[in-house]
């Protein structure tokens, strides 16, 4: 941050951890599950419809000023995600193992503008 007089500046770095979206979220299953199965070293499970759905961690670099023209007008401008991260979440097909399901790009977000104080 950075602060003087009407002038003011500001970087945030923001994260976010794995976090539970839903237990029996739609879409996570298929209408024939039957033949749908997760194999390692020739142990091969069945995956169930319904499956815990996550979002996966992520990290985004945002930025905000703005100058305080008079007691009543102020302008600003924030720009968010400036490092362009994806999103995406991943469903748990077995118990400690996961597979991406989405992606999800925001793009990089500017907003400039003005505040009116009556």
């Amino acid at each position: 941050m950075y602060s003087k007089n009407k002038f003011y500046a500001g970087l945030a770095y923001n994260w976010r951890s794995r976090f539970l979206m839903g237990t029996s979220t739609n879409g996570t299953g298929m209408a024939n599950n039957s033949n749908f199965r997760y194999c390692n070293a020739g142990v091969c499970q069945q995956i169930y419809y319904n499956l815990p759905l996550y979002g996966h961690s992520y990290g985004q670099l945002d930025f905000g000023a703005n100058y305080q023209l008079n007691s009543h007008l102020r302008l600003y401008v924030q720009a968010n995600n400036l490092t362009n991260v994806k999103a995406r979440s991943d469903m748990e097909i077995v118990p400690g193992k996961f597979l991406p399901r989405n992606y999800y790009e925001s793009d990089r977000r500017v907003d400039a503008g003005f505040n009116i104080k009556f």
